[in-house]
């Protein structure tokens, strides 16, 4: 029973932090020329699993540099270059950022 109200509240924090970062982005983009930079790593956990991790940076209003936990992708297929592009890519399409990168 506990494990499954941790799963719920876990679940839901997500959700509104992916929320509010989506919408903290979508203000950067409507008010400021932006670019966004990514820093990702891939690892594989103890018990086998393999993770990609994509870490977002940008200079706010302030010129102060924000960092934040993008998104944690579960890796479900062999690491091949293009499998993590697709990864990338979708994550950047699902927060609407894909045509703010920089470099």
């Amino acid at each position: 029973m506990y494990a499954a109200k941790l799963v719920i509240n876990l679940t839901t924090y997500y959700s509104l932090a992916r929320a509010t970062l989506r919408s903290q982005l979508g203000y950067y983009i409507s008010k400021f020329d932006i670019k966004y930079l990514f820093i990702f790593d891939c690892w594989t956990a103890i018990n086998q699993q393999a993770f990609l991790g994509i870490i977002i940076h940008w200079i706010d209003k302030d010129w102060s540099m924000e960092s934040k936990l993008l998104d944690m992708i579960n890796l479900e297929e062999k690491h091949s270059g293009y499998y993590l592009f697709q990864c990338l890519w979708h994550s950047l399409e699902d927060f609407g950022i894909e045509e703010y990168i920089f470099g």
